[in-house]
């Protein structure tokens, strides 16, 4: 890409208008109950340890609050992920860019504390694990703190463990997964929960097993029902545009190549265990978010697209846009 698509000065406005539209979902939860935010919000603990994100009580105000701030930095970590590992060839923030509407413009998980940016930072952290870990003699230590982070989030959020296949298949692309690396994954996968029973921190009579609802066992209700259509329209361009810039990857930097392909298993991982865990869907959405807003980051960095500057504002706009599907739904 040789035009520059993205200044400090479209950075701010997409930042503030992304805070703006966060502000107006949590709005909504407090001035009209039962709004469309409200409906997202569900009192079950996805927990297996410990009580996951969505229940966790807050003064008014302050779990919303941290939610917001909590989104905002996962966008600034995959920033600096891209910046470390150069996932697109461009310094321009514009993976995060895409991810910040992403994100900020659905309600489900902008308007109140849920486990979406819990589970990002944490998937965000495994990436960085794994692709450090590049064809590495010795990767037990990455393939640890890789299983420790799947552990450890399971303890507050069921939904890592899908994670665990992903990881398998992204150490295997990046060439660090050997016997002594499985055993390492498996003994970090373990160690987390052996110490916090060792310690009496936790009761296994009181642990949570995951209990998901498939989308063949229920009919979803509106408010899921509007997820999934978006999740679907999503997972297409996603796909499309995974085909699309991976021609050019795998024609250039092997590492970096494989190093997407890892990004690209994490996304349909979440995405179709959204399809598998009806009642959980909105602690998948920020991993398939960066999925997404990785590969339309691509799709300006891999190719000399014709008006690229308005292509962007474009995407942009339609990605804010969505926010209105979850106002005029409930009104």
């Amino acid at each position: 890409m040789n035009r520059r698509v993205l200044y400090p000065a479209g950075m701010i406005w997409i930042i503030l208008i992304c805070l703006a539209l966060a502000a107006l979902g949590a709005g909504l939860d407090f001035t009209f109950p039962g709004t469309i935010t409200r409906l997202y919000a569900r009192p079950v603990d996805f927990g297996i340890a410990f009580p996951s994100p969505n229940v966790w009580n807050f003064l008014p105000g302050w779990g919303e609050a941290i939610n917001i701030i909590a989104l905002g930095v996962c966008a600034l970590s995959f920033y600096l992920l891209n910046k470390q590992f150069g996932l697109t060839r461009t310094g321009q923030p514009i993976g995060a860019a895409f991810l910040l509407p992403l994100t900020y413009a659905n309600f489900a998980i902008s308007s109140h504390l849920t486990a979406a940016p819990l589970v990002m930072m944490f998937c965000i952290m495994i990436f960085a694990a794994l692709l450090n870990s590049y064809r590495k003699r010795n990767a037990t230590h990455a393939m640890f703190f890789v299983a420790t982070c799947l552990s450890v989030g399971s303890m507050m959020e069921y939904a890592m463990i899908p994670f665990i296949l992903a990881s398998l298949l992204g150490a295997f692309f990046l060439g660090a997964m050997r016997i002594k690396e499985f055993l390492a994954l498996g003994i970090g996968l373990i160690a987390p929960y052996w110490v916090a029973i060792g310690l009496g921190i936790v009761n296994p009579l009181e642990m949570h097993l995951p209990h998901p609802q498939t989308i063949f066992s229920t009919i979803p209700d509106m408010p899921t029902f509007l997820l999934l259509a978006l999740v679907t329209i999503l997972t297409l361009g996603g796909i499309f545009l995974s085909l699309y810039n991976g021609l050019i990857l795998y024609a250039g930097n092997t590492r970096v190549h494989r190093s997407v392909l890892t990004i690209n298993a994490f996304g349909i991982i979440a995405m179709l265990s959204m399809w598998l865990d009806l009642n959980n869907i909105e602690a998948y959405l920020g991993v398939f978010y960066l999925w997404i807003a990785l590969q339309l980051a691509n799709l300006f960095t891999l190719r000399e697209l014709q008006r690229s500057v308005l292509t962007f504002w474009f995407l942009q706009l339609a990605i804010m846009s969505t926010s209105l599907l979850f106002i005029l739904h409930r009104f």
